[in-house]
């Protein structure tokens, strides 16, 4: 009887736990690192110097897993307190979107009895990942206007001409394929989900070694997820295709968040044309990888999107399940928020209809949710004093690309007045 007892009190903890405003698996389960070496405790941290929780070019990730950054933050999560780092997460669930917190915790909601072993300094013996994020390099072949040197090396490129400055360096967190095995294999047979991200992760190294050790280990059930461009599908001798086939679970997240000039015009130096191309490869080489679009909706494409959903559904090019939004938080001068009040209506009426469309092409409660918190976020604050600086930059970058933003985005026309 006492040993039932046991087991429902247990119950109960665990479903506390997941139920919780705050606490998140991912402290137990992952650590994320960035180009630079950073290590975040998950990729929705905002990746500046201060939320940092080391660096592996100085400590080993071992340590770092365990020092005081890391047990600060797990102590936090078991007595439901807020962590700062876990912001962006929050924020997403004010707005009625699901969050990189509620997901890892559904999806690996099994581990949550692995917070039993967390000693009383939030430090925790087992350093084994189920779910790993490494951003190998900053490697990348668009320039992004929302993007930044850290993440985009072309970016970085750019910026360093434009402003007359030193061109950046590319960072990688591996010098040489042996100093990646070295930590990536032991580690393997442990894991249960792969996010490749960069940079460009079809352009990086690392990422091709890490699907060769996964096969050599005969890791074929992984799930593996992708957030790309999509403008590429393999380097060198490398082809992703010919890799993707040996893999049962391959979901690709491209952020595409227009078509045709627009998406030429947010993410400098991809081609509409062959996003197509790449997509009808994908369709008929590999049928079993789930394709959807990442689309990060900001002030550029916001009144775009709609549009674009709809064409995508009526082409084919996706079905009303396959998609999901990421609300731009970052720089804060692109974001939906800026959008004038006077604006916002229209917005509001555009999505309004986005969501019966897609609720009468079947589409899943959870992307209807997804939907509604586009207007949901640009309505939790007004940033319209940024209007002025969106232009500003927004110009400075159209004269270093030759662009003309009211020629590729006519809706916003009634809006030139904040160039003045």
């Amino acid at each position: 009887m006492q040993k039932l007892f046991t087991s429902i009190q247990k119950w109960i903890k665990y479903l506390d736990m997941s139920s919780s405003r705050h606490f998140c698996i991912m402290p137990w389960i992952h650590a994320h690192i960035l180009p630079n070496g950073n290590v975040l405790p998950c990729c929705a941290a905002p990746a500046i110097e201060s939320m940092s929780l080391g660096n592996i070019k100085v400590d080993s990730l071992e340590h770092i897993w365990n020092d005081s950054g890391f047990k600060s933050m797990r102590k936090k999560m078991l007595a439901g307190e807020p962590v700062v780092a876990c912001k962006v997460c929050y924020t997403a669930e004010k707005a009625g979107a699901s969050s990189l917190r509620n997901t890892s915790n559904k999806v690996f909601a099994h581990h949550l009895k692995l917070t039993d072993q967390t000693n009383d300094d939030g430090s925790f013996p087992e350093f084994k990942f189920r779910y790993y994020d490494v951003r190998f390099s900053n490697l990348c072949n668009l320039r992004c206007r929302m993007c930044c040197p850290e993440l985009s090396s072309s970016f970085g490129t750019d910026s360093a001409k434009r402003n007359n400055t030193s061109s950046p360096k590319t960072f990688n967190v591996y010098d040489t394929k042996e100093d990646f095995l070295k930590e990536f294999s032991p580690q393997v047979q442990y894991l249960e989900e792969i996010y490749f991200a960069g940079g460009e992760p079809l352009l990086i190294d690392a990422h091709y070694w890490a699907l060769e050790e996964l096969l050599r280990q005969n890791k074929t059930e992984i799930r593996i997820r992708y957030n790309t461009n999509f403008s590429v599908l393999g380097k060198g001798d490398w082809y992703a295709p010919a890799l993707w086939k040996h893999f049962s679970k391959i979901e690709i997240g491209a952020s595409l968040d227009a078509d045709k000039e627009r998406i030429e015009y947010i993410r400098q130096g991809i081609k509409w044309k062959k996003i197509l191309e790449n997509r009808e490869i994908v369709r008929n080489e590999v049928p079993h990888v789930d394709f959807k679009l990442a689309i990060t909706v900001g002030m550029m494409n916001l009144l775009h999107v709609p549009k674009f959903l709809k064409q995508c559904v009526e082409e084919n090019f996706i079905s009303a399940d396959k998609f999901y939004t990421n609300n731009l938080l970052a720089p804060d001068y692109f974001s939906s928020q800026i959008l004038p009040e006077s604006w916002k209506k229209q917005v509001r009426n555009e999505y309004h209809t986005l969501i019966d469309y897609m609720k009468k092409k079947g589409a899943p409660n959870w992307v209807l949710m997804n939907l509604k918190s586009v207007v949901t976020y640009m309505d939790s604050a007004n940033k319209e004093e940024l209007l002025s600086q969106f232009f500003k930059e927004t110009k400075l970058l159209d004269t270093f690309y030759n662009k003309k933003f009211f020629d590729v985005f006519p809706e916003y026309r009634g809006l030139e007045s904040g160039l003045n």
